[in-house]
């Protein structure tokens, strides 16, 4: 069982704004200790689990951070299952996580058995990855990419569970074996035994399963606007 902290609210102009809160600097044993692409890992996992207890984990996020010059910058994360057979033709199937910068992408991998994330090849996408970890360090906001009415209205389950929400709330996940993530509740208290950490050796990482969502590609008619 988990909780996630979930926000909804609308702009003037009728966007719907969907976040799951930010991830900032933290004091850690007397030093400040800033978010580190394992922490977004984490993140990025956790509302992934919501997503699929909702039916839309085809919408992706965006991640808002800070670039050279301080300036906002906008890139999107996914969370996603990829499946397929090995040269020595064993089955394997590997939980996975895109990040868009700009035109460039980068990959992590979670195999079986693996407690959080790693970037594929990263050694060859090391500029790329010190950009991605400049970018979050003061902090980064994780919100539903998707933002306009006819978009949402595709996910009946989710606009059901944003209308509970009204404003924030905490939602309850739990992982059932052969349906996936499924949806327990929706609250407005954090719940007792729920202490948020932003330290991801804190948090029982391995426990969570997530089922794979087969044949889905991602809805992005609605991302960055």
């Amino acid at each position: 069982m988990s909780h996630l902290f979930v926000t909804s609210g609308k702009t003037p102009d009728g966007k719907q704004i969907v976040g799951f809160g930010s991830l900032n600097p933290y004091v850690k044993e007397g030093k400040e200790t800033t978010p580190n692409a394992r922490d977004v890992f984490y993140k990025v996992d956790a509302i992934d689990g919501f997503l699929k207890a909702v039916d839309a984990d085809r919408i992706p996020l965006t991640l808002k951070g800070k670039d050279n010059e301080g300036k906002d910058l906008f890139m999107k994360a996914d969370a996603f299952y990829t499946q397929g057979t090995s040269k020595e033709g064993v089955a394997y199937g590997v939980n996975k996580i895109s990040i868009e910068i700009g035109e460039e992408r980068l990959y992590a991998s979670k195999f079986a058995g693996k407690e959080t994330y790693a970037f594929d090849n990263a050694e060859k996408n090391k500029d790329l990855i010190a950009t991605f970890n400049k970018a979050i360090e003061k902090g980064v906001d994780i919100t539903l990419s998707a933002t306009k009415e006819e978009t949402l209205s595709k996910y009946p389950k989710l606009i059901d569970t944003i209308k509970q929400i009204d404003k924030s709330a905490y939602v309850e996940i739990d992982y059932v074996k052969g349906q996936g993530a499924v949806l327990k509740g929706v609250s407005k208290e954090k719940p007792a035994r729920e202490q948020e950490s932003q330290d991801p050796e804190k948090k029982n990482v391995a426990a969570k399963k997530f089922e794979p969502s087969k044949g889905k590609e991602k809805d992005t008619a609605d991302i960055g606007r």
